[in-house]
């Protein structure tokens, strides 16, 4: 994850991971992590609430921009 035009980003997808197994994509925007909103918070701060704890269950909200 990372910063890029202040949303935070998806840069890189390993495999056999929670992301791949999800179907998340390099370059999808996380516009909010369960109901906190991403934009403003920095990339550790987002790492922090998306991490929890072990074996709970959260809802990413994307944005996947167009591939054309």
């Amino acid at each position: 994850m990372g910063l890029l035009r202040d949303s935070l980003t998806v840069l890189t997808v390993f495999d056999n991971t929670p992301a791949s197994q999800v179907g998340l994509n390099i370059g999808d925007y996380i516009l909010k992590i369960d109901s906190t909103l991403s934009k403003g918070l920095s990339v550790k701060e987002c790492s922090k609430i998306i991490k929890g704890d072990v074996g709970t269950d959260l809802i990413l909200h994307i944005y996947r921009p167009s591939s054309k």
